[in-house]
């Protein structure tokens, strides 16, 4: 079987030797399986890293008070279909390479983004939160799963960090990234 290769909104044949290619050479950090489907990303744009150190960096004292472990990029999921996430927060430290869950992941849009598609695998392993930034427009959500509908919406207030997505706005350093 050769595998689907997915980058970009666009569908290519690869081999499983160029798969194992990406890997040799280490360029495969952000690939993806989605239900058996290769997709190929790129690393984020430098805008997008230093986003997401800051946010970090301003999250971990109150993920630390509760007990959470952050993490940056990790998999949630099986083998032949996971997705990674920005960054998240955990109850404990992960043995295995694939984790069934998380009590909130972060996304950082970027052009092109699927953050949107991977919310019902997301809920499907019980991740609690997405706490989701977009740059472009300086715009913070926070999505909350309903546990009855297997859906995210909208949370006034974290209930894992306790924070709104007005506050994470405010804590971000958006001036530095415009151009």
């Amino acid at each position: 079987m050769t595998p689907v290769l997915y980058t970009d909104g666009m569908r290519a044949v690869v081999t499983l030797d160029q798969i194992a290619e990406r890997r040799r050479l280490g360029i495969d950090k952000f690939d993806e399986v989605w239900d058996g489907e290769y997709h190929m990303n790129a690393a984020p744009h430098p805008r997008h890293s230093f986003l997401l150190l800051k946010l970090l960096a301003a999250l971990e004292p109150l993920a630390e008070a509760r007990g959470l472990i952050t993490l940056g990029e990790f998999n949630i999921g099986v083998p032949h279909d996971y997705r990674i996430p920005d960054a998240g927060y955990l109850d404990e430290l992960p043995t295995e390479a694939f984790t069934s869950g998380a009590r909130l992941v972060i996304e950082m849009l970027s052009r092109r983004d699927e953050t949107m598609d991977k919310l019902p695998l997301y809920a499907r392993y019980g991740v609690d939160e997405v706490l989701i930034v977009d740059p472009a427009t300086r715009g913070v959500v926070w999505l909350g799963l309903d546990q009855l509908t297997l859906t995210y919406r909208p949370v006034d207030r974290s209930a894992v960090l306790g924070l709104t997505a007005a506050d994470v706005a405010a804590q971000l350093p958006w001036e530095r990234i415009e151009s």
